[in-house]
This record gives C-alpha cells, structure tokens and sequence, in this order.
C-alpha cells in the first residue's frame, strides 16, 4: 500500500505525525488503557515529534476515539469486506480527515482508492436520512445504540445538546494550591509564564487554560502552585466542607485530586485519611501531596471488603467522609472518549450495588452529626439518585442535607436540582464535566 509510506501533499500530516497517530489509535484499539495515558507514553518514547506535532497527534486520536461509530458507518462496505488491521486504520484515519475538511473526496480517493470518498462527505446528510430516532440519535453523536436510548429516555430534550456537549473537547482546567498561591497570584504566574487562563465560572479557586499546552512541564507546577482538576472535581471537594482541624477520609481516593483539595481547605490542620485499594493510585497521590505542600494527608491502602484495624478503631467518630465511588464515567468522557466504546450495557446493573456497598462502609465511620458526600462522574439515575434514596430507606440514623445549607442559596442553586439535594452538573450547562453528589448526615 503506497499510501502508508509515500503520502502525497494532500494528506493533512506529515508522515512521522500521521505514523503516530495510527500507532496510537493501534494501541487504542487493542489496550483497556486511557487515550490520556496512551499519549503521555507515545510522546515520552516518540523524541522526533515537536510540540505542535503532538497537538496534532493528541487532538486527532481524540476526534478518531470520538467518532469511530461515525467513521466506520461512513466507509460501509468498504469495512465490511473484510480489510487487514493496517487497511482497516488507514481508512479510518482518511475518512476523519475527509469529514473534518482537511482532505477533499477526490484528494482521498488518489492517496487511497477504495473506499467512496465521496459518500464519506456527504456522512452527516446520510445520517440525517436515516428513519430509526435511536439510530439516527446514536450515529449522529457517534454513540452506541443502546447508550443512545439510554440518554434520550433519562433526559427527554436534553440528550441532544448533552450527548454534542461530550462529543467536544474538555478545556485544560487547574486549581490553585491555596496552601501556597491565591487563583489571582497563580493566574498573574501563569502569565508571566506565558500561558493565559481565564477564572472558572464556579469553583472559587479553579482557572481555564487558553490553550491545550503541558502543563506538567511549567515551573509552577512543578513548585506546587497547582492541580490540574476539572471544575466539576473541584465543586464536589468543595462539598466535603471539613470543620476546621477534624478527621476526613476520602474512601475511594485514587491519585488524590480531591484529597489534595479537601487538605488545602484544612490549611494543613486536622488530617485527611485517603484510602484506597489500588496501590499504584496511592503511590502517585503521596507524589502529588509531596509536591503540593501538604502535611495533613495519610494514604493507606486497603482490601475491597473489610477496613484495617487503624481504620476500623475510628468507626462512629469521623466527621465527613467522602466517597468519589467506581461509575460508568458517562461524565467524563469529553476527556475519555474511548468510554462510550468500552462500557457495556450489562455492566451497569453490577455498578449500584457496589456504589451502595462502598457508601454504607463510609457511613460506618460517621460519627453523630457526621457527614457523607456521595460522588460519582456519571448522569445515570440508577448510579445517583436511586443509590441515595435506598441508603436512607434503610438506614433511619441518615437525613439528606440541601446543599444550600452548605454553601448558601446563590452559590448553590444553579448547581443543584429543583429540589436542592442534589448537586448535579452538566457539560452543556455548567462547562463543567458531567458530576452528581448528595450529602447524608449522621442524626444526633
């Protein structure tokens, strides 16, 4: 195939830029691992590509993840005749370039004889010609079928401009370490660093970046000034709400975003237990904490089923427990893309019983008055609300807690459902990643 090794003018990358992206898309295809970590791992390996060429690698595995549904329908017959692994990758890289502009049909069609270029750029009027709502619902978003149902029977007129809102990319968003910088002083840092940010529309303490850059490369980060967490994190750290100098434990801490941000609300007082079974997640939290300062953060890992005796000693006497429990991700997947491909509708059954599971050994620790923020990044009813509703069925000791009660009604309420109890966030009306918490407390 002379189009892999002698690219002509009109294909849109140079060709050790486009051999990257087809060896990462490979690596997509094949791995259960995350696009994000897949690319830190190609840049690191991969010396020969310059930081616009990563841009370009990043952001076209990205829109590929996105829309393969789209691409793979786009080239119909062509796939379905049965193409080698290599075929296969080409066309659909061909076919992203066809249906973004970059390439024209007639341009593909002399790099790349084969497939019909030219019914790959009409995909979206052929979509919209399609008779089934579901289907034409799905392919238009590039969303399987039954994920496609799913959101239209959850959110009636809403799925639309939510299932467009995930199909965009997350913007770069970062929190000061307010242990060390205010956002106004680590904006005025990052500027002088060359790098324009733009304040958060909620969180207190959260800024955007302008740009997609490394973020991890800056001297501000590498001195601790900031985290980068997405807003909806930050707001759902921001819920904990730790009485100055009191005990928190963060069940389901992973690499310790919201750990680090529930410490720098302590200023460095009480302690925050960050528990976890994966140890590798733990090892880059006590990286991370290292890095940002802060004294006041105990990780410990521990088994799926029983707590360690130093934890099981503080059952009753916790003041706030935070459970950020598995979910199906729905939320997050303008940064994971290649979620809508791997989660399975089977799979979501086996989610709240866990989920249910994970909270009522948080509600353990709970002393009287104690509080349990319950967080998922997910939309789905049956991994929030109905979670909730039967953890207070069947524990009388539990009340719900309006989170105006928490952080007032003008803060609160364009974050919150009609009711007030849930805090639910949505891409396509907060900017923010897709995020659900409620807040239980122990009675008195």
């Amino acid at each position: 195939m002379g189009a892999m090794n002698a690219p002509t003018p009109r294909q849109p990358h140079r060709p050790h830029v486009r051999n990257a992206i087809l060896h990462l898309w490979r690596r997509a295809v094949v791995s259960q691992g995350f696009a994000t970590d897949l690319i830190s791992q190609e840049f690191r390996r991969n010396r020969q590509l310059g930081s616009h060429d990563r841009r370009e690698a990043a952001e076209t595995l990205y829109s590929m993840l996105r829309n393969w549904r789209r691409l793979t329908w786009a080239l119909g017959r062509f796939l379905q005749e049965g193409q080698s692994d290599e075929l296969r990758d080409f066309a659909l890289y061909m076919a992203h370039c066809v249906t973004s502009g970059l390439v024209s049909p007639e341009g593909a069609a002399e790099s790349f004889p084969g497939p019909d270029w030219a019914a790959v750029s009409r995909l979206d009027a052929r979509i919209e010609a399609v008779g089934d709502p579901v289907t034409r619902f799905g392919l238009r978003h590039s969303l399987p079928d039954w994920l496609a149902a799913k959101l239209i029977d959850q959110l009636g007129d809403g799925a639309e401009a939510l299932a467009a809102a995930l199909n965009q990319r997350a913007p770069l968003t970062v929190r000061a370490n307010t242990l060390k910088v205010s956002r106004d002083e680590l904006a005025s840092r990052l500027l002088d660093e060359g790098v324009e940010t733009t304040p958060t529309r909620h969180a207190p303490d959260g800024l955007h970046f302008a740009s997609h850059i490394n973020a991890f490369a800056l001297k501000s980060f590498r001195e601790g000034l900031f985290e980068v967490q997405d807003e909806a994190s930050q707001l759902a750290s921001l819920l904990v709400a730790p009485p100055p100098g009191s005990v928190v434990v963060d069940l389901c801490a992973g690499a310790g975003g919201k750990t680090l941000s529930i410490a720098a609300q302590l200023r460095n007082k009480g302690r925050v237990l960050a528990l976890d079974v994966h140890s590798d997640r733990l090892k880059e939290l006590v990286r991370r904490a290292r890095r940002a300062g802060t004294s006041n953060v105990k990780s410990m890992q521990i088994p799926p089923d029983v707590f360690p005796a130093p934890v099981e000693a503080m059952t009753g006497r916790i003041a706030r427990v935070l459970v950020d429990v598995p979910c199906s991700g729905l939320g997050a997947m303008r940064r994971n893309p290649e979620t809508r491909w791997r989660l399975k509708e089977e799979e979501l059954g086996q989610l709240p019983p866990l989920q249910e599971a994970i909270a009522r050994r948080g509600i353990s620790l709970l002393g009287p008055g104690g509080r349990l923020v319950y967080a998922t990044c997910t939309l789905f009813c049956e991994e929030n609300e109905a979670v909730v509703e039967r953890l207070l069925a069947a524990d009388s000791s539990l009340e719900p807690v309006r989170i105006t009660e928490i952080w007032g009604k003008d803060f609160a309420t364009p974050l919150c459902d009609p009711t007030g109890y849930y805090l639910k966030l949505f891409p396509h009306v907060h900017g923010t990643d897709g995020f659900f918490a409620a807040v239980l407390r122990k009675k008195r």
